[in-house]
């Protein structure tokens, strides 16, 4: 009857050991995945590398003829807003406004059928707003997206009485994002932003054509829901 007694007291405190819960045993670990699929919001800080651009160019009025210019800039900042719909893994998308920071033109590069000449004196400026789409397949925390810009632009020239026009184009952008947390999405992306460009000085016309700033542009976003 000892006997029975002891291995029923046996068998209970074993049931009872911590650890031994028989559904967690049973029940596979099934966590969830880094980032679930919402809608989101999210302001972003990037620096964009974009640093120059070139164009064919045809001037009009007291000298005629066909130009190639190559001018350096500043480098500049973009400040970003975004809506977007990030997934666990699958197809998302994000839309939103860019603001990049002046860029100044210090040096401008002119080649013709009268030579090259530079003039390396600080020049005119110019500052782009792009509106940006952009389909987006997640990897839980990795993400890589492929889209569409259209550029803004505000042209300041540097002289006085000289009329500038520039109008807006359309870009493209692709590159990759890594969501460090929740709450932080790292970006970098190879961004083309387009615009058409007309310069009016008092005594000659300089069309541009179709000019494009490209670079690099790397940064951070922050999101909330």
């Amino acid at each position: 009857m000892k006997k029975i007694s002891f291995f029923i007291l046996a068998l209970f405190f074993s049931y009872n050991a911590p650890g031994q819960d028989a559904d967690k045993v049973l029940i596979p670990d099934s966590s969830p995945t880094f980032f679930e699929s919402h809608h989101y919001w999210a302001i972003g800080l990037h620096y964009s590398s974009a640093d120059r651009f070139s164009s064919d160019a045809y001037i009009s009025g007291s000298v005629n003829g066909s130009v190639n210019y190559e001018a350096k800039t500043d480098t500049a900042f973009t400040l970003s807003a975004e809506f977007g719909q990030s997934k666990s893994e699958g197809l998302g998308f994000n839309a939103g406004l860019g603001y990049d920071t002046k860029r100044t033109i210090s040096s401008i590069t002119a080649k013709g059928a009268g030579g090259t000449s530079t003039s390396n004196k600080a020049s005119d400026s110019f500052s782009v707003t792009t509106v940006y789409y952009n389909p987006v397949y997640y990897f839980d925390r990795i993400a890589l997206n492929a889209g569409i810009n259209y550029s803004i632009p505000k042209y300041e020239p540097a002289e006085p009485g000289y009329v500038a026009y520039a109008t807006g184009a359309i870009g493209y952008q692709a590159g990759l994002s890594y969501f460090a947390n929740e709450k932080f999405l790292l970006n970098l992306d190879y961004r083309v932003i387009k615009m058409d460009l007309d310069l009016s000085y008092p005594t000659l016309i300089i069309d541009f054509g179709r000019i494009e700033i490209k670079g690099i542009q790397f940064g951070v976003k922050y999101l909330f829901k």
